[in-house]
């Protein structure tokens, strides 16, 4: 998990709200903190071959409400609320990071994989502008801000079987981990 591992940037735009726990809101791990402890050789040492980052698209600035009660305001820290399919949300990194990160976990010989979100967007994600026909009725974990995709539509397999490959070849991952939501299987 990313924000939750290493910050080496001290200047990593976090989201200050006092109203949200802060076991659900940014930390402020990156790249950055990531290629450092790559470097220094700590997963060496501890006999790791492969890393899997935890989902780095772009997520809201702002925090939303549970359904359920309570009703506690959550923020995507774990990358699990996408708004954007193609684009790193910058509290990680930049492209040129992601880029670095890579290449030294490769001359380290690690293996590096991304978990990548395929069963549900953030309704402020593109997507459910572009086509509100993509997405299912149900919503993810009572979250009525995370939308379903609807992997019974063609369109949308190609759409994110395309976001796929986009992030394989624009980045020499090894490989992606999907997170689905069960009607994706």
């Amino acid at each position: 998990l990313i924000d939750r591992f290493f910050n080496e940037k001290a200047d990593s735009i976090l989201f200050n709200d006092f109203s949200i726990d802060n076991k659900v809101n940014f930390h402020g791990g990156d790249f950055l903190g990531l290629a450092k402890k790559i470097n220094n050789g700590y997963f060496n040492r501890l006999g790791i071959n492969n890393l899997i980052l935890s989902p780095i698209n772009t997520n809201p600035d702002s925090s939303f409400r549970s359904d359920i009660p309570p009703h506690r305001k959550h923020m995507g820290f774990d990358g699990s609320w996408p708004i954007d399919s193609r684009f790193i949300d910058s509290r990680f990194g930049t492209a040129e990071e992601l880029r670095g990160l890579i290449s030294d976990s490769h001359n380290h010989g690690l293996g590096i994989y991304l978990d990548y979100i395929v069963g549900h967007t953030h309704i402020n994600h593109s997507y459910n502008n572009l086509d509100p026909t993509w997405f299912t009725f149900s919503t993810f974990e009572n979250r009525s801000f995370l939308p379903q995709l609807d992997f019974f539509n063609n369109q949308v397999v190609r759409q994110v079987s395309s976001d796929i490959i986009h992030w394989i070849s624009e980045f020499n991952f090894d490989g992606i981990n999907y997170s689905s939501t069960n009607n994706t299987s």
